[in-house]
């Protein structure tokens, strides 16, 4: 445990106990953490937390801690201890044209996010599968917009059945290898051992953007037709 002086909310600074890391993250060496540097506290959800930066002197790299306590455990304590829990970074997914997607497939997005999120924390099992179900959501909410009629039929057929239904040829092979590669990352065997998850993300983004223009092709249709039978004209 050491002592350490912390900046509350107020101004006022305070000596507060936190634990000392004994085991370094980064290469599981037992160690003695030099504190770089130590943040100001703050109080949110009624929580006071603050976070220090160390630095491992057995391999030289950097973690972070981050120290919380209920504040019911600090005011008229003479040396308050706080508790310790690893930080994790938060981890900010930029989609291009997420608003347009939102607007076709929210349940897309959703495993699509959660997909990218398992690759970045190295779950890399996981992202492959992931990535196959968001292609699945996203055809068959396509599909769904373009044939409103067949709801019921598009929710009930199979992933090879859906892509069938795609009229636009480009489409239906991007569709197509993406399907191929998800399966290769959900089935123990490996048919396209020279392709691998980036290639899946390129076709599934490659996909979407198709996808968006051949919808709003589509809606530009449906305006000219709309108004050359009311009669006018360019």
């Amino acid at each position: 445990m050491s002592k350490i002086t912390v900046m509350f909310p107020d101004s006022s600074s305070l000596d507060v106990i936190t634990p000392d890391p004994n085991i370094c993250p980064c290469c599981n060496y037992g160690i003695k953490a030099q504190n770089l540097f130590i943040s100001d506290v703050e109080y949110i959800k009624d929580i006071y937390s603050f976070i220090v930066v160390h630095q491992c002197p057995n391999c030289s790299k950097y973690f972070i801690t981050e120290y919380i306590q209920d504040p019911i455990f600090i005011h008229d304590v003479d040396l308050p201890e706080f508790v310790a829990r690893p930080y994790t970074p938060p981890f900010k997914i930029s989609i291009s044209n997420e608003s347009s997607l939102t607007d076709i497939s929210e349940r897309f997005l959703e495993v699509y996010k959660q997909s990218l999120m398992a690759e970045h924390y190295g779950l890399h099992h996981l992202v492959g599968m992931g990535l196959r179900k968001a292609l699945e959501y996203l055809l068959q909410d396509y599909l769904s917009i373009i044939n409103p009629n067949e709801i019921e039929k598009i929710k009930n057929s199979t992933l090879s059945q859906n892509i069938n239904l795609i009229p636009n040829e480009n489409l239906k092979s991007l569709a197509t290898a993406s399907t191929w590669l998800g399966n290769d990352h959900v089935h123990t065997s490996i048919k396209w051992p020279d392709k691998d998850i980036s290639d899946l993300k390129a076709f599934i983004e490659a996909l979407t953007y198709l996808l968006l223009m051949e919808l709003s092709i589509l809606s530009a249709k449906e305006m000219i037709s709309r108004k050359s039978s009311n009669g006018s004209t360019l």
